[in-house]
């Protein structure tokens, strides 16, 4: 009867002890899951946050962008206003030189230039062209070869468009080669001006330089400048009067704006009380601020 007690009393216990340990197993099992689920839990909400502070940020960058523009955009109209309107008074108004404007507790700087000194892609001479990219880094071979494509171009497109082959200066980087133009060469060309030969005196530096080489090289086989002016503040100046019936491009970029952008726009001073202004384009700029004047030679 003992050794039946006794066995008995063994059994109860190695049942009892594996029934701990399947307890043990099972709790630890449990124990790990919940460790999972609240390290993922943590992970989900740290990425919440996070993909909420990159929208708000993202927002608030889209909010500040949209201000600048709107800023810009009324201090060109304001530069446009006192344009049209000083056409009678004879104050003379600087061009190519950044001016400072205050608008909306803001300040806003704004350039104004003439197209007449750009390289119109659809009226200059075959010589500028050449000279405009072997002025700018371009080998000689490289620059005759542009220039020819943008002439082939315009006489291929003549009988379909005669008046303006082209109708963006940004069409000129789908020609072969034209992707190696640099935005600086491609802000020196217009499609507005229709003159053979850029004004010297309202020619950004990279016309300039084009210019100064076609001038010395003879190209053509004859001279390009009757001398090589030094162009002073004095020079910069114009009367609004004068300027009707030409296009000017207005730049306007907002100081101290996070959002690195100008807004440009392309117009026609008409000189009509009824219509003021015939405008070509009107854009941002995006990644540029308004240049500092150097025009002298």
């Amino acid at each position: 009867m003992r050794q039946i007690r006794s066995t008995h009393r063994r059994s109860c216990r190695r049942h009892a002890s594996s029934t701990s340990a399947a307890g043990g197993g099972a709790s630890g099992v449990a124990l790990i899951a919940v460790l999972w689920l609240l390290a993922l839990l943590t992970l989900l909400a740290s990425a919440v946050a996070a993909l909420s502070v990159t929208h708000r940020q993202v927002f608030e960058r889209y909010a500040e962008s949209v201000q600048a523009e709107s800023i810009d955009d009324s201090a060109i109209r304001v530069v446009l206003l006192r344009l049209f309107a000083g056409r009678r008074s004879g104050t003379a108004w600087l061009i190519a030189q950044p001016q400072a404007h205050a608008l909306l507790d803001s300040s806003v700087d704004v350039m104004v230039t003439r197209e007449l000194g750009r390289v119109d892609l659809n009226a200059a001479a075959p010589e500028i062209l050449m000279a405009f990219f072997a002025a700018n880094g371009w080998t000689e071979s490289d620059a005759q070869a542009m220039a020819d494509r943008i002439v082939l171009c315009r006489q291929t497109d003549a009988s379909r468009v005669p008046d303006a082959p082209f109708h963006a200066v940004t069409e000129l980087k789908q020609l072969p080669g034209g992707a190696g133009i640099t935005p600086e060469l491609l802000d020196a060309f217009t499609v507005y001006s229709q003159a053979p030969v850029p004004l010297p005196t309202a020619a950004p530096g990279a016309v300039r330089k084009a210019l100064l080489w076609a001038d010395r090289h003879q190209s053509g086989g004859h001279r390009w400048l009757t001398d090589e002016p030094q162009i002073g503040a004095e020079s910069l100046a114009a009367e609004p009067a004068a300027l009707i019936g030409e296009v000017l491009r207005v730049q306007a970029c907002l100081r101290g704006s996070a959002a690195v952008q100008c807004r440009v726009a392309t117009v026609r001073l008409t000189g009509n009380i009824n219509k003021p202004l015939q405008v070509f384009e009107w854009k941002t700029d995006v990644g540029t601020k308004a240049p500092a004047n150097e025009m002298t030679f």
